[in-house]
């Protein structure tokens, strides 16, 4: 049966200035904020990985006369890529066509429908790669008290010093990489909690009156940015009561080393590759088609995008979870 039927769409009076849609706002998907993406011409292949520890190593020497330079070098690894394609379309149909009254317009709708659906998929790939335990080096949890080990007290428990737990992994991966984080993933719960936390408003109560800001969040992590994590999914099946849900964790933080320039010389906590070589599609969203099929008297608008989304230098982020109780 097609969705939304003729009758859905066609009213005997409708305000023309006025229509209700729920979408998440596009600023709230984050996939494509945090870590740089490459586009690439094939759909798989595989990129070189520099040994961390030659290019730390002291290797350079003292030069004798008549004597050759001390020598040495770097070796390479390999790791690989796959972009699995990701696609979704909608039927519109010549009747439902001919019965749509303004202001609604079934093909943008359409577009946008399943321009949002590879938005909320990317984002939900996005927090599977990297808002997750075991991925990488470090998992820290939160306890409401008596941490132990990488363990830390919870941002929403009494003692709890938020700034110095994110300062302490800040030194954790500079200490291991040479690059210090400079962008923190915050959960919809933690940026709540953390806004209004007043061990970060008694260290700026003296120089920024009113609401914390993500800047000023930032400046007081010193990271470059802070990224907040809300874009929200609906989990229940179609024609089900809603149960929505944030896609990533809310309760959940990411601090990690991200590359300015997409270029896998560059060390990155991740990376996303992104298969452009196929039909012109674009980095970010793919690209979005419309063919007819005339035995179903529809036009069909499908929206496709390939990815593959990876931890590529693990020892560049620190992943904390049960942030908040």
């Amino acid at each position: 049966m097609p969705q939304p039927s003729p009758s859905d769409v066609h009213v005997d009076s409708v305000l023309t200035a006025l229509s209700v849609k729920y979408a998440n706002d596009r600023d709230s998907y984050i996939a494509g904020k945090v870590f740089p993406t490459i586009p690439v011409q094939n759909q798989s292949d595989i990129y070189y990985k520099f040994n961390k520890g030659d290019w730390f190593r002291l290797e350079a020497q003292k030069r004798a006369p008549a004597t050759v330079s001390a020598g040495g070098g770097y070796t390479l690894t390999t790791d690989n890529y796959f972009c699995d394609p990701w696609a979704i379309h909608k039927d519109v149909d010549d009747q439902t066509v001919a019965n749509t009254d303004a202001p609604l317009n079934a093909f943008r709708n359409a577009t946008e429908w399943v321009t949002d659906q590879l938005l909320l998929r990317r984002d939900a790939e996005w927090a599977n790669a990297f808002m997750q335990t075991g991925i990488w080096a470090t998992d820290r949890q939160g306890v409401g008290a008596g941490p132990t080990g990488d363990q830390f007290v919870q941002f929403d428990a009494a003692g709890a010093v938020p700034i110095d737990e994110v300062h302490t992994d800040v030194k954790r991966i500079h200490s291991a990489t040479g690059k210090r984080p400079n962008v923190l993933v915050i959960g919809a719960d933690v940026e709540y909690v953390l806004k209004d936390h007043s061990t970060i408003l008694d260290r700026i109560k003296y120089t920024q009156p009113g609401m914390i800001s993500l800047a000023l969040l930032a400046a007081a992590f010193d990271v470059e940015r802070v990224v907040v994590a809300d874009a929200i999914y609906n989990t229940a099946a179609e024609g089900a009561t809603e149960t929505m849900s944030y896609i990533v964790n809310s309760k959940s933080m990411l601090l990690a080393y991200a590359a300015p320039t997409a270029a896998v010389e560059n060390v990155s906590a991740g990376y996303t590759f992104a298969w452009t070589g196929l039909h012109g599609s674009n980095a970010t969203t793919g690209r979005v088609s419309r063919f007819r099929i005339e035995e179903r008297k529809a036009d069909r608008v499908e929206a496709e995008a390939n990815w593959d989304m990876k931890a590529v230098a693990t020892d560049c982020a620190v992943f904390y979870y049960d942030v908040v109780s």
